[in-house]
């Protein structure tokens, strides 16, 4: 952290920066573990973070935690000499033989619980470095595809995808009122990034969630990328199932919802999600 920065801290907290080690979690941005005259931190950093970026995640952390769910307390946002997002230092711990369930009851409750009149967000967000357009709308299949499913297609264009799978995409995007066919769905606050790598455990064994892209939107799809990377032990999705049973046609749903994160994936990492996301593809 330089001089600049640390000084910044300190003048926005009211607190003398006593020590600054390296977090863990920095593959986008810098992290910084700072310790303070009356605690701890966490400073995210990045000079190349798009205009808005730490002020979303802000409101988002802050909307999940409204809506039950255990989150960072976010202490301070700011643009100079970089931007910055100071939350609170989450002191790790052991989890709970039932933390998986608590995070399966929590999440249900928070679908359940807080819901709007339309699916979208008070302002666009990102999900890791991917823009997400949030302008409101009153369809979910409409929003999915042409706020989620199109531009990550259109970006996968520019970065020279398999034809195939491009044609296969736009297959999907045409039928997608089809695909997604099932009881009408709820507007439901989601973290829109929940996997293993974003949920942490606090000090009294409970879960905590960081990193989100939150939006209002179909419940399912915030189950899709712990079905897809794991790490979630087999009580969290029971748990939440108790709550929400799967409707007809999850599956189908699923598949989709899986789909656009390894298109994301592929996006962002390269050709080594070309093989899953074909064969979704190929059984939509």
């Amino acid at each position: 952290m330089n001089r600049e920065l640390r000084q910044t801290v300190e003048r926005e907290l009211g607190s003398a920066v006593l020590d600054v080690a390296p977090a863990s979690g920095g593959c986008i941005h810098e992290t910084w573990l700072v310790t303070l005259g009356n605690g701890e931190c966490f400073v995210k950093t990045s000079r190349e973070a798009p205009e808005g970026l730490f002020e979303a995640e802000a409101e988002g952390l802050a909307a999940l935690a409204q809506g039950g769910l255990r989150a960072p307390v976010v202490l301070t946002v700011g643009f100079e000499p970089q931007p910055h997002l100071v939350l609170e230092a989450i002191a790790p711990g052991r989890p709970r033989p039932d933390f998986g369930r608590r995070l399966g009851h929590d999440l249900a409750r928070l679908h359940l619980g807080s819901t709007a009149v339309a699916y979208g967000w008070r302002r666009d967000n990102w999900l890791g470095p991917t823009p997400h357009a949030n302008a409101w709308g009153c369809s979910w299949p409409e929003f999915f595809g042409q706020r989620r499913l199109a531009p990550l297609l259109a970006r996968l264009v520019e970065h020279d995808a398999p034809a195939e799978l491009l044609k296969l995409g736009d297959r999907l995007l045409a039928r997608l009122d089809q695909v997604l066919a099932g009881p009408p769905p709820r507007a439901s606050l989601l973290h829109g990034d929940l996997w293993h790598g974003n949920v942490l455990c606090g000090p009294d064994g409970d879960p905590v969630v960081i990193d989100p892209a939150v939006s209002y939107g179909e419940a399912e799809f915030e189950l899709a990328m712990p079905a897809l990377f794991g790490g979630f032990d087999p009580g969290f999705a029971s748990a939440y199932h108790e709550l929400l049973p799967p409707a007809e046609g999850f599956e189908r749903r699923l598949a989709v919802y899986r789909l656009y994160h390894l298109l994301n994936h592929l996006l962002i990492f390269g050709s080594s999600y070309v093989g899953q996301s074909l064969a979704i593809l190929r059984a939509i």
